[in-house]
């Protein structure tokens, strides 16, 4: 087989109706060139891969692989995890408000009403 000398120097594009046949295409592929075994040059973009051969050349691989995508999806977790425990303890305060509120402004004994006012400022 003769390699052209630009192969290799840009991304190519292969795109095709069927899965099985762009799978055929990229097996053959990775069997004739054997520098796609060793690199992270080649991404099967798509699902329904049925080929075990082409799993690691999966976009979703690729994006497993980079460090930056990990760091980044951690954060966000993160930022997730802080989030509940924010509403949380928000939800928690605003329920403990609510019943002085209702204590204070929904009682007609005005002495109750003073006392509750009187506690909900000494929170």
């Amino acid at each position: 087989m003769k390699k052209s000398s630009s192969v290799g120097l840009r991304p190519i594009l292969v795109l095709s109706y069927k899965n099985h046949a762009i799978d055929e295409f990229l097996v053959d592929l990775v069997k004739t060139e054997r520098s796609i075994l060793q690199s992270s040059k080649m991404i099967r973009i798509g699902g329904q891969c049925q080929d075990s051969r082409l799993v690691k050349y999966s976009e979703r691989s690729a994006y497993d692989s980079y460090s930056e995508v990990k760091a980044a999806r951690t954060q966000v977790e993160n930022m997730n995890h802080l989030k509940d425990s924010i509403e949380a303890t928000m939800f928690g305060k605003m329920s403990s408000f609510m019943a002085y509120y209702q204590q204070a402004f929904h009682d007609t004994d005005s002495q109750a009403r003073k006392k509750a006012v009187t506690d909900a400022t000494s929170i």
